[in-house]
Order: C-alpha cells, then structure tokens, then sequence
C-alpha cells in the first residue's frame, strides 16, 4: 500500500511537471538556439546529412557546418531526427522531446534519491522541488540538449546505485553507459563523469576489480569509435569547429578568486534576481535561492548530528560540480543551471524531512518555507504563460517579416524566425548581413540579438560595423516594428 502511495505521488509530480512544461512551452518566445539545433536534425529527415543550413557560416568559427554539423556531440540531432520522423517537426513538438528527457530525469532523481537517504518521503520532496523548478521547467520547455544531457547522466547515476549491491559489475556498466551518452549529447557532460567517478570511488572503492575497469571503459571506446565514425568524413571542420566553440565557453583569464566571484554573481546572483531592475518583484526569486542554501546548510548539520546517510555523497557531488562549472565553463549562462539543480533539490527534500519532526515550530516553519517556495516557481512560471510572448511578440513579427518577404529572394534575420518563415534556403540567420558571404538581403530582421552584434562589430570590427550601419541607412527602408523587432525591406530602384 505505500509502494503504490508512493507511485501515485510520483505520478502526480510528473503530471503537474508535464503541464506546467507544456503551458510554458506554448507561449514561451522561441530563441536562435532552437532552432540552430533543429536545422541538422531536419536536414537529416529530409536530405540525408547533418548540416546546418539555417546559420551563416561565412566568415566564422563554423567550418562547413553546412554539410557536417560537429560543434555539439550529434546525439540530440539524432534524437531529434528519430522524435520528428514519428511526430513531425514544429517548435511544440521539438520541445516535447525536452519535456519527454525531463520524465526521465525526475524518475532518475527520484530513485537516487530512494537509494541514498532510504527516505522516500525526502526522495519524493526532492523530486517535487526539481519537477517544479522555474530553470527545470524552462529547460523541459526549450529545444536545446541540457535536458538530455541531464536526463542521461542521471538515469546513469541512478542505474548504478539500483544495481551496485546486486550486481556491480553491471552497475558499473550502466551507470558509465549513460555518462556516455550524456557527453555525446552536450560537452557538458564531461562534468557529470567527473561526477560518477567520484561517486562510485566514495562507495565502492574497495570493491572495485580489473573486470570492472574493462567495464566502465567499454561505454566509452563504444562512444568514441561511432562518433569517430562521424568526425571522419571531416575530422578538419571538427577540430575548427569543436575547438572554436570550446575556446568561446573558456574561463578568462583573472584567478581563482575572479572565477569565483563570477560564477556566484553570474550564474547563481543573476538567475536569481539580484539584478533584475525590471520586476522588483522578481527579487523574490532570491527566495529560492535562499532555499536551496538552506537545504546545503541542512545537509551540513544533518552530518555533524551523524545523519549522514546519503546526505555526504550528494554535497561532495555538488561541491564538485560547483567547482567545475566555476573553473572549465565560462559561459554562465543559466541554461546550465539544471545540470547542479538536481543536487540542489535533493539536499533540500532530505533536509525539509529530517528537521520537519524537530519541533512544532519546526514543521510549522519548515511548510511554511515550501508552499513559499513552491508558489513562487509557480507563479513564476506563470507568469510566462500569461504574458504568452509567443503569441504577443513572436507571432506578429514573423507575420510582419512574412508580409515584407513577399517575392524576396534572401530574407536575413535571427534563426528563431524559422519556425514561421520555414527551415527555406531563402532564410539565414547572419548578423553580418552578407558581409562575408556575399549575399544581398532583401528583407532583414533586427532585434535585440542582432543589435548586441552590431554593438560586438563597432567595438571589435570597425570595418564590418561601418558596412551593417551603411547596408540599414542607405539600401533599406524600416517597414515595420514589434516589440524589439525592426523589419528592414530593400528600397526599390
């Protein structure tokens, strides 16, 4: 009867995860990156290769990424080409397959959680706390890799512990099976195998023999030898390719002390609402972050009052992945929040549990603090769906960029506007405007995105901000406006 209390909470998690995700992903605005990673995916189904044809690559990093798609590991395009061929392409449909990764990640995160503290109550708050995460949902709802990256690295995680006390020859295999897949999914998940490694070193150091080595590498030379298969058809455009996009992610130069200061201002302060002048009342979200610091701080005494099942393992996890995405990723963009969340999550359900029966006042506090909490993902999630920018801003602008492209041979604009103007070869997205390609726009598209290059260009390239300022003023009419949208058409002679 517990066993199925149980199921019917965790079921309950997930429906209000999916329908939440499925809201936000309705009306959340489409960014550039989707539809980046749909373009190899889509060329897949259609003409057989993995190329992305929706990115300018003239002049770039991007070595024929027209043909060969290598600046991310290719197992979410072929996820993605297997998702479209069954349900077909839209932007909905490519983030259900995100929302889809999520199921598999809470699942994951559920068990694990079962299987360190041997609380399920903690493992079910844990799982409550992720599956309603504003970043969580944001991620599910979105149609880039993190989820899969996560999802896999966690059904790994999962994998081994379920199976480590029965059979660990198999634990082992399973769990570096899904790291693998997780790295050849997002470079990221290079972090969540540092992150296995220390796990099965903390609980199964002393049991650990040759044949399980022979194990735990054959997941990887399985990996390396298909996507070697892949780099070889231009191991060339791999390595520029590859290479330029890990350069872009890089730590600058500044010290230990600078890489800190960045990595809790920019990825944690920020996300959080520390600087969102905008909304005061999105300060709130500072609320959770407090939260989640609560959770640390309760792991931490939990140990110092010898309750330390489980609750060690998940804070060295987290202190290593704060200590790697503080030093190798430099990009603190929150997208890479959701790869830490899981941790985070959990510290605070096996913390809420444990100190709920201190006292009175205890539990008073401790469920107060997360309807708090959970309110406010909620309402910050929400909000999204209320404002529906997808429908308010996306939808009129690339009504406005269709009516001005009428006959239009090139039409120039950031890559989203692809899931309404179509993945055509009349589309491109190149902030340079044809400067390197040689191509002549006859409609192009400028929004916030496209003015922040046009800022990069006057800083960095004199040259090539002279020709973008030059191309608007004097060979273009503004022929509309939404939002942040400017649509440029070309004057007639």
């Amino acid at each position: 009867m517990q066993r199925q209390g149980t199921l019917i909470l965790l079921a309950l998690i997930i429906v209000a995860y999916v329908t939440i995700s499925a809201l936000v992903s309705l009306t959340k605005i489409p960014y550039a990156d989707e539809a980046w990673f749909a373009s190899p995916a889509i060329n897949l189904v259609r003409e057989g290769h993995m190329g992305n044809s929706i990115l300018e690559v003239a002049g770039t990093q991007w070595l024929r990424m027209d043909e060969h798609t290598y600046w991310q590991p290719p197992m979410h395009f072929l996820a993605q080409a297997g998702w479209y061929s069954i349900f077909g392409f839209s932007l909905f449909t490519e983030r259900c397959l995100s929302m889809f990764w999520g199921i598999l990640a809470l699942v994951s995160v559920f068990f694990i959680g079962r299987a360190l503290f041997g609380i399920e109550s903690a493992a079910l708050l844990g799982t409550a706390a992720l599956a309603l995460d504003f970043q969580f949902i944001y991620s599910a709802s979105d149609g880039r890799m993190d989820m899969m990256c996560v999802a896999f690295a966690l059904m790994g995680y999962a994998a081994y512990l379920l199976l480590r006390e029965r059979h660990l020859t198999w634990a082992i295999l399973a769990g570096n099976t899904g790291i693998v897949i997780s790295g050849l999914t997002h470079t990221h998940g290079i972090v969540h195998f540092v992150g296995l490694v220390v796990l099965i070193l903390l609980l199964d150091r002393k049991n650990i023999r040759p044949v399980h080595i022979l194990y735990a590498v054959a997941p990887y030379v399985v990996g390396a030898i298909g996507w070697g298969l892949y780099i070889i058809q231009d191991p060339e455009a791999f390595r520029v390719q590859l290479l330029g996009h890990i350069s872009r992610k890089a730590v600058t130069d500044g010290g230990i002390l600078v890489a800190v200061k960045r990595e809790i201002m920019e990825r944690y302060l920020l996300l959080y609402g520390l600087y969102d002048a905008k909304s005061p009342l999105m300060k709130l979200r500072l609320l959770i972050l407090a939260a989640y610091a609560a959770g640390v701080v309760g792991a931490v005494a939990q140990i110092r009052r010898g309750q330390k099942k489980g609750v060690s393992e998940i804070l060295i996890l987290l202190a290593i992945y704060f200590v790697l995405q503080t030093f190798l990723i430099g990009e603190k963009s929150p997208y890479y929040m959701v790869h830490v969340l899981p941790f985070y999550a959990m510290l605070l359900g096996v913390s809420a549990v444990r100190f709920k029966s201190a006292s009175k006042l205890s539990e008073v506090v401790i469920i107060s603090a997360l309807v708090i909490f959970f309110s406010l993902h909620v309402g910050i999630s929400s909000r999204v769906v209320l404002r529906n920018e997808y429908r308010t801003i996306f939808l009129s602008a690339a009504e406005e960029v269709r009516k001005a492209a009428t006959g239009a041979d090139t039409i120039m604009g950031t890559a989203d506007l692809a899931f309404e103007i179509g993945f055509i070869p009349e589309f491109i997205d190149d902030p340079a405007l044809g400067y390197f390609s040689g191509r002549k726009p006859d409609v192009i598209a400028v929004n916030s995105k496209y003015e922040k290059w046009f800022g990069v260009f006057e800083r960095q390239r004199p040259d090539l901000y002279e020709y973008t300022s030059r191309l608007l003023e004097e060979e273009f009419d503004l022929v509309s406006e939404v939002a942040n949208y400017k649509i440029y058409k070309r004057r007639s002679n």
